[in-house]
């Protein structure tokens, strides 16, 4: 059995393998480009098929739905999905994919007797409030449509994405309650205040 340990980002995933007596065979950095990460995982499942299989670990991040996926696809045995730990001090993509290995490779006995009852009831929460989010902004984008302009003046604006264009009108209102921009701006909280004495 081999274990995978994923350190995921945007633009790249730091991996790091340990074979069944936990010595690292590899470690290193992934594009997550299509081509580069399919590369990897052909070649690793390969690896893997001549170790019984393969287990993984991945630190919980707000993009790695078509990792997990990819991880399914090639046969992973046991997917061990982690909170990061916000606390730890010195943190690097190598030493955290070191630690994720380390944590995997460890519980490795473990894994395939955890209450899979516990583990389905937080995927079925995760994908109950990905739902609710979804409606949600799409309501919001459905009630935009009367302010198409009105967005489409705030996207002008580098930095606001068509959601934040819609959160701000949102927040706003009717702009005629506000009798002048500089009253938009202190309701918003954007002009800055100055409480001296003596003038």
């Amino acid at each position: 059995m081999l274990y995978l340990a994923i350190d995921q980002h945007k633009n790249q995933m730091t991996i790091n393998i340990r074979n069944e007596q936990g010595d690292v065979i590899q470690k290193g950095q992934v594009s997550t480009k299509h081509a580069e990460v399919d590369d990897f995982f052909v070649a690793f499942a390969k690896k893997a098929r001549k170790h019984r299989g393969y287990m993984a670990i991945v630190e919980v991040c707000g993009f790695n739905d078509w990792l997990l996926e990819k991880l399914k696809k090639t046969r992973c045995s046991e997917i061990v999905v982690i909170q990061p730990d916000n606390s730890v001090v010195n943190k690097t993509d190598k030493r955290d994919a070191n630690a994720l290995g380390e944590l995997l490779w460890n519980n490795r006995k473990r894994l395939p007797v955890v209450d899979r009852f516990e583990i389905d009831r937080h995927i079925q929460s995760w994908e109950l409030h990905d739902k609710q989010i979804l409606e949600v902004e799409a309501e919001l984008v459905k009630r935009s449509e009367t302010k198409a302009a009105d967005v489409l003046r705030l996207k002008a604006i580098p930095g606001i994405s068509a959601m934040g264009a819609i959160t701000l009108l949102s927040r706003i209102g009717d702009i005629h309650r506000f009798k002048n921009p500089d009253s938009l701006a202190n309701y918003l909280g954007l002009t800055p205040g100055c409480h001296n004495s003596a003038g």
